[in-house]
């Protein structure tokens, strides 16, 4: 049995993409490009994927101090149990000799405020 023969896309193949598709000079999609001018930015891809996992393991962080003090012990007890860790206890301690009162009025004590953006449309 022979399989259906399909009709190419004239759009896509031989170099060219499909209307709204761009690729950088390496080939990959133009995803790490700033406006539609600019000149693409090398590893772009995954430093937003790096912001965007920092953001959201704030935000997580937030949510499980306030739970209480002992969920965040029983997160920090499971990361012992099971990813072994083997500093996770000195590195706590370091941690117990910070001063509240000199973060506070440092302001580092609580993570900066989201960004966020104004969006308007133009007329």
């Amino acid at each position: 049995m022979t399989e259906p023969t399909r009709r190419a896309d004239p759009r896509v193949g031989r170099g060219r993409e499909p209307p709204g598709i761009k690729r950088g000079p390496r080939g990959d999609l133009a995803e790490n490009n700033i406006g539609n001018n600019s000149v693409p930015i090398p590893g772009a891809t995954k430093l937003r994927t790096q912001a965007i996992r920092g953001l959201r393991r704030q935000r997580m962080a937030e949510i499980v101090w306030q739970l209480g003090l002992r969920a965040f012990f029983e997160f920090v007890d499971e990361l012992d149990r099971h990813f072994d860790i083997p500093d996770l206890d000195r590195r706590l301690d370091r941690y117990t000799d910070l001063h509240l009162d000199i973060l506070r009025s440092l302001g580092v004590n609580k993570f900066p405020a989201p960004v966020t953006r104004l969006v308007t449309s133009e007329r």
